[in-house]
This record gives C-alpha cells, structure tokens and sequence, in this order.
C-alpha cells in the first residue's frame, strides 16, 4: 500500500513524534491523568509530544502547561445519520493531521478517539496504542480495534479482567506527582470560606453524572447528620454542572434533594476547581461515591490517589478499579454497594468520631501512592511501549 510506503523511511530520525488523541467534550480524570504522563514524556528531549483535542478546560490546561496541541470539534455524537457523519468526518481529520504531523506512535485516550483513530493508523501504518478507561466499549474494542492496535493500555487490574486482555493488553495505572514540599504550598482558601466553625470537611470532585452515586452519598451524609447531635461536618461538592443537560439536570435534582432533606447548611456545590489536590488538601475526608449502574464504575479512580498525594484517607465504593487499589482499613474505608447508603454513613461516622484514624489513613496512603503510582515510576512503563512500538 502506497501510504504505508509513504511513512517507512522515518525510523531514522531522532527526536520521536508522540501523537496523543483524546477528543472528548467532557474533562475529568482521564484527560488529567493524560496531560500528567504526556507532560512528563515531552519534557525528556528525545521526544515531541502533540495533542488533539476538544474540550476547553483541556486547552487551557495544555496551554499553561506549554504542550502543544490541535483542536477537533465533533461535539456530542448522538447513534443516528448525524454521528455517524461525525465519525467519518473525524477520521479524515486525523488522517490529515498524521499526514502533516508525521507520528512515529499514536495513543488514543477516550471511546470517541479510538473509533476516528483505528482506521488511519492502519492505512498509515503508525502504531496506534489504545488506552481503555471505562467498561462500556467491550464489544467494539473485542472486534473492532483489536485486531488493528499494536498494545490496549488498561488503566486497572480490574479493568483488564473484565475485557479478559490477552497479550496485546498492558496494565499501567494512572500516575500522579507525589511531593511533599509542593503540599505546604497549598492555601486553606475552601476551609476559610466552607469550614469556619472548625468543621470536619468531606470532599468530593466528580462530574454530575448518576453513575458517580452522589444522591445517594447525600442519603448517607443525611443519616450520619441525624445520627450524632450537633454534627459538626460539612460536605463539599466540587464540580461544573454545565458541560451537558443531562448533567445539569441531575445537579437540580441533588439541590433539590439537598433542600427536601433539610441540609442545605451541610452540604455545598462549589463549582469547577483548576487545581484538586488544593481542594483536597483543605479536606479532611474525600470520598468516591461511584457506582456500577448507569455507565460506572470507575475503571481507576483518580481521585482515590489525589487524595492520598496530600495525606488524605478515601471512602470509596467496592467496585471497579478502586476495588483494587485501596487497602480496606489501610489505605481507606471501602463500602459495598448493595447497601451503599447504610455502609457509607457508618463509614464517615467512623472517620468523624477519630482523628488518628483519619491521619494513620492518610498516611498509608501517602506512602502507598509514592510507592506505587508516582508518576514518573508509571512513565517508565509508557516509555517501554514507545520504544517497543514506534516507528
């Protein structure tokens, strides 16, 4: 095939071209955790890293961190005409920018960029490594990509398992800077403002989305509010309700649960945070309330090492990848979802009644995010499938 003589003479050069795709209309953890890796990977000189991408927050974020990128807007891709249309018309879009940017290795990091990213990659013969981060996409990735990519990155054990990977599937978990110098830095801005009777805060950054369970960690938060007199708690909402109506429409339906249960003065949405691991560290608890239903769980659960990242204990739910990443009683409180709301109330009653738990937790976790998830530890994995893999 003539296009894949086109690109066979670029093995020489030096300096390796990194194309990253990860169009998406949505920011989260995936798109964090990309930008994290990726930034690293760029700052080693052998290596030229280029981004294509769509949401705004990730633009801004690739522009302060120096990294250059491109843009594809797509928007919402819905199953009809006009998405398929969409589709099609996002694989000429990166066929053209491989033409132009001449990758040695492409990586995709969201469903809708593995599906305009395959195709091109196989009629150029750029090897393409396909990072999975959620459970939805099993029977395309199965038939469809699998035979066309050269490794599937799984970001969890968990992960890995469910999609039942063979030899081409990898498991290299999100990584995070871990640094303690840069956790002293950190203003109490969210505590002065949301704490100032001395409340223990729990925290919580997710996008409104069902399947991150936060109406019924709202129950649970309620039950514990009943349970001891003069609870003196406050939970504390981080996240932007804007990026789509189904997502405004739940923040609605929270407020007005919020409002129904009496705990307005509990519990606070406040907004979109630049900078987590600052939230964090003014938290005394942060929680991943995530669920199996309605597109869960989480496949990684960033947030879970975010926390630890600045000494902080988790609750999360027994499902997904958090299943495997903390340590029930070590590491952090784990709640079975079949009985959510009861487990997770007694589990932030058992958090509040106990500060050296809270401390010992957060500091297990500490050691166990340096020890395992430090960043520039799970590059070293990314860099071997580089070399490995590209051209």
């Amino acid at each position: 095939m003539f296009i894949k003589k086109y690109f066979s003479f670029f093995g020489g050069i030096s300096i390796k071209r990194i194309l990253i795709i990860n169009v998406e209309t949505q920011f989260g953890g995936a798109e964090k955790s990309i930008v994290d890796i990726f930034k690293k990977i760029s700052e080693k000189e052998e290596y030229e890293v280029l981004f294509l991408v769509e949401n705004s927050k990730m633009k801004n974020i690739l522009n302060k961190e120096n990294i250059k990128f491109k843009v594809i807007s797509l928007g919402k891709l819905n199953k009809n005409i006009v998405g398929i249309s969409k589709l099609l018309y996002g694989n000429l879009l990166v066929f053209i920018e491989i033409l132009q940017y001449k990758p040695h290795i492409v990586f995709s990091n969201t469903d809708i960029s593995h599906m305009i990213s395959f195709l091109s990659c196989f009629l150029t013969n750029i090897p393409f490594i396909l990072i999975l981060r959620d459970y939805r996409f099993k029977k395309i990735a199965k038939t469809l990509l699998e035979p066309f990519v050269k490794n599937i990155v799984c970001v969890s054990e968990h992960l890995k398992n469910f999609y039942k990977g063979g030899n081409k599937y990898e498991v290299i978990p999100n990584g995070i800077i871990v640094n303690d110098i840069i956790n002293s830095q950190y203003r109490l801005i969210y505590r002065h403002k949301y704490a100032k009777n001395n409340e223990i805060i729990y925290g919580v950054a997710a996008r409104f989305a069902r399947w991150k369970g936060l109406d019924k960690l709202i129950k649970a938060f309620n039950l514990a509010n009943k349970n001891i007199n003069n609870f003196n708690a406050k939970l504390l909402i981080a996240g932007s309700a804007q990026e789509s109506t189904e997502q405004y429409n739940y923040y609605l339906e929270l407020k007005e649960l919020i409002k129904k249960l009496g705990i307005e003065d509990k519990v606070s949405f406040i907004g979109w945070i630049e900078d987590p691991l600052e939230f964090f560290y003014n938290c005394d608890v942060i929680i991943s309330s995530s669920i199996t239903k309605y597109g869960g769980p989480e496949s990684f659960g960033r947030t879970i090492i975010e926390a630890w990242s600045v000494k902080k204990p988790v609750i999360t739910t027994n499902c997904g990848g958090p299943s495997y990443i903390v340590e029930d009683g070590k590491t952090g409180l784990k709640v079975n979802e079949e009985n959510l709301i009861v487990e997770m109330k007694n589990a932030i009653l058992e958090l509040y009644k106990s500060k050296k738990k809270r401390k010992k937790i957060g500091n297990e976790g500490f050691r166990r995010v340096s020890d395992t998830y430090n960043i520039d530890k799970v590059i070293q994995n990314y860099l071997k499938l580089i070399k490995y893999n590209s051209l």
